[in-house]
């Protein structure tokens, strides 16, 4: 291992306790689009190999084998030192599965998938339930582009949820893009608290209202694309991309730091735990770098005006776009024309 390698205990230190009794590190890996194979299996190891333990992981990322195999792979080759607890491990029931039976038969899939006997988090990943048993996961009407819905709410899969927990097959379980009407609504009627919502933040689009909802109702809140989704916004392409932004640059200038791990501090510092993703090793390593500095009262001023309340268009993220239009818009349950 190279001396810059040197494992960060700090990130499997640094945790924050959800469901009450579950520990869950601030910070991991994300893993949507992560490219070929074997740079997938590089980047697990080389991830493992610098101290990240928690790995946010989806079935409709179709490449849960592949890192079931590269995160066996580092086990062994730990040679005891990391062991399969020492992981948190995340995974998500798709909208395809929001039957009480097929949220059943996704964890078990995922489970298989990643070559483990229980997940440390299941989340429903978004609360839209789309048409079921269907070859696609994203199944659309081919007159309008709309996505055909099941009907299902996301009531009746949360019930499903629930009792994956109470039979003690996950250990804990949460939600992902669930706005505050609809987390209002699990809590209403659900009998386990989310432990976690998984939701866009970032300095475009800070999500205060919504952050702030979750942690006074003591749900852990963590952060996917916390440096945005790596592309310009279709509506403001002169707006630069985060980690190009000269207020951040100018901060992480007096810290020595990049404006990406500016990004993952502010999140931290907020009580968010976040996962930012990357098959770079030097990308990898630099994210967990953000330990040995704190950013002041003024930082986070600036970082205020920032805010553009400006949600990336995160779903088109992992629709295969050959497959022509898709429309999630229009869903009953469509979570961002509230927040």
């Amino acid at each position: 291992m190279d001396k810059s390698e040197i494992m960060n205990t700090q990130l499997s230190r640094i945790r924050l306790t959800i469901n009450e009794t579950v520990s869950m590190p601030m910070l991991g890996l994300g893993t949507l689009n992560m490219g070929e194979d074997e740079k997938l299996i590089k980047a697990l190891k080389f991830a493992i190999r610098v101290g990240y333990r928690h790995f946010d992981c989806a079935w409709v990322y179709g490449n849960e084998a592949v890192i079931g195999r590269g995160l066996e792979e580092a086990i062994k080759e730990s040679n005891g030192q990391v062991k399969r607890e020492d992981l948190f491990l995340v995974s998500k029931v798709w909208n395809t599965h929001h039957s009480k039976e097929n949220v059943a038969k996704s964890y078990k899939e995922s489970c298989k998938n990643l070559r483990v006997e229980y997940l440390d988090l299941f989340l429903i990943h978004w609360p839209t339930g789309f048409k079921e048993n269907t070859e696609s996961p994203f199944p659309v009407d081919p007159q309008t582009g709309d996505v055909i819905d099941s009907g299902i709410s996301y009531i009746e899969t949360w019930h499903a949820m629930e009792d994956l927990q109470k039979q003690k097959l996950v250990r804990s379980i949460g939600v992902s893009n669930f706005n505050i009407k609809q987390l209002k609504e699990i809590l209403e009627q659900g009998t386990i608290k989310p432990a976690v919502n998984q939701i866009e933040v970032n300095p475009y689009f800070q999500n205060d209202k919504l952050v702030e909802f979750c942690h006074r109702n003591n749900v852990c809140v963590t952060a996917y694309a916390p440096f945005g989704v790596g592309m310009k916004h279709p509506e403001k392409p002169d707006l630069p991309l985060l980690v190009e932004h000269p207020v951040l640059g100018a901060i992480g200038k007096k810290y020595n730091k990049t404006a990406a791990q500016v990004c993952i501090r502010w999140l931290l510092q907020r009580n968010i735990a976040t996962v930012p993703k990357s098959t770079h090793p030097e990308r990898i390593l630099q994210n967990s770098q953000v330990f040995d500095f704190s950013l002041s009262d003024d930082d986070f001023a600036q970082i205020k005006e920032l805010n553009l309340n400006m949600k990336s268009e995160v779903y088109k993220a992992y629709v295969n776009t050959d497959t022509g239009k898709f429309n999630l818009t229009r869903h009953p349950f469509y979570p961002f024309r509230e927040e």
